[in-house]
């Protein structure tokens, strides 16, 4: 992130990514959190986001609890400066969607991230090795949707709470 240049530009609100890490070498301040604080000192209005591991004071429940220790942390009186904040709690569920998705590391990374991340998981979880296979499995949920909905069409007669399936697909 060029914060100098958002600084020259003043903008009324900037967008930035990435709250909680360690800024590229050669940059102006070392944590991003800090580039915020700046855009925040000069008047700018920033919206960004930040895991909730990443907080410092939670540094230590957050290893009793993962085993995992967060090296990239905000402190709390940083959080506490926000005009607002907005708590989005996704389910297991949807965060192992988006998991799978590539929303959070690229689908060829994703069988890695979740060995690695179980790896140091306190309880100790037996994984073997997940095959694109066992991602599809992982997935089942979804894709069983989909084919719900594929060959299946909205009932007239509840409104839409029930579904009529096609009669070819049982032919």
């Amino acid at each position: 992130m060029d914060t100098e240049a958002i600084l020259r530009r003043k903008p009324a609100v900037a967008v930035v990514d990435e709250f909680a890490h360690t800024n590229v070498p050669g940059s102006e301040r070392l944590k991003r959190w800090q580039d915020v604080d700046a855009l925040l000192d000069a008047g700018i209005d920033v919206l960004t986001t930040l895991n909730v591991q990443h907080l410092e004071s939670l540094n230590d429940q957050v290893w009793d609890v993962t085993g995992i220790r967060v090296r990239e942390t905000v402190p709390d009186w940083v959080l506490a400066r926000a005009d607002q904040v907005v708590n989005i709690d996704l389910s297991a569920e949807d965060l192992r969607q988006r998991l799978l998705d590539g929303k959070i590391y690229h689908r060829d990374k994703v069988a890695a991230a979740l060995r690695n991340a179980l790896a140091r998981d306190k309880t100790r979880t037996q994984v073997f090795d997940i095959s694109e296979l066992g991602l599809v499995e992982m997935t089942r949920k979804r894709i069983s949707e989909g084919l719900l909905e594929t060959l299946s069409t909205e009932c007239a007669v509840c409104a839409g709470r029930g579904v009529t399936l096609d009669d070819s697909v049982l032919r």
